[in-house]
């Protein structure tokens, strides 16, 4: 019975405080997920709480979401008198994580990012892209607007649906022989010319402050979320080749929480 009412102070607490949508890097991962929210119908309910500032983007830093969730239950945990029921039930938390999964499995993350996944799961509501990362869901006609680096765009244009959902962007291949990468990586990749694996190995996708410059990876490829030729349909049609509804499914999730 305890668990089903909440008290004045419980209820004031929970009505009162913002609902806050914890991303692994916020400075990069909000691009996209912005995209979502202005693209979707199903956003501007989102949108609104937003800009009302009813719904907040926090930083995760990483693997640090778990020390953050923490710090939103300290509070509640040093006054059990006021706040009796499990601290996760006061913090209105959603998690946004990659997968990180180098190709496809039947797990849901990485295996280093196992333990991470569990303590979200036992806290908050959360979700877990079923693509590599978030990089992995900018619309395949999108990477038109990116100059220069034509060796890489089409070598990344050879790549089938399933390989572009698990392909590194930033990194590409390892600097080795294909044949040394693990079992899994190889067959994933087995139909691959020669020539896109050297360039996948030797070429990375350089972003360019001015001529000559290189700029950082992360601060500049999330930014392409931001194009106006993003929209709802190649949104989803890039989505599709792991679930074409995963997108709305975010969205719901998060308007559940409003």
């Amino acid at each position: 019975e305890n668990d089903v009412f909440f008290s004045l102070d419980e209820a004031s607490e929970i009505l009162s405080r913002p609902v806050t949508v914890i991303l692994e890097h916020i400075e990069y991962d909000a691009y996209f997920l912005d995209a979502i929210i202005r693209t979707h119908g199903q956003g501007l309910l989102i949108k609104e709480y937003y800009d009302n500032g009813w719904l907040i983007y926090t930083n995760g830093n990483g693997n640090n979401i778990e020390s953050v969730i923490k710090s939103m239950k300290v509070r509640f945990e040093k006054n059990k008198v006021k706040f009796p029921k499990n601290s996760s039930t006061y913090i209105k938390a959603f998690v946004i994580i990659d997968s990180d999964k180098k190709y496809p499995s039947t797990d849901e993350v990485a295996e280093d990012k196992i333990p991470l996944l569990n303590f979200i799961k036992s806290n908050t509501p959360y979700h877990v892209l079923l693509k590599r990362e978030m990089e992995n869901y900018l619309p395949e006609d999108i990477y038109n607007e990116i100059s220069q680096n034509e060796d890489f765009k089409t070598a990344y244009k050879t790549l089938n649906s399933r390989q572009k959902d698990y392909f590194d962007l930033e990194n590409g291949f390892p600097e080795k022989n294909f044949n040394q990468l693990d079992a899994e990586i190889q067959s994933f990749y087995s139909d691959m010319s020669d020539a896109s694996k050297k360039v996948f190995r030797k070429g990375k996708l350089t972003f360019y402050k001015e001529e000559g410059k290189k700029d950082n990876f992360k601060a500049r490829f999330p930014k392409l979320f931001l194009s106006p030729n993003i929209t709802k349909d190649n949104l989803e049609r890039r989505a599709k080749s792991t679930n074409e509804n995963e997108l709305k499914e975010i969205l719901q999730k998060i308007s559940d929480l409003l």
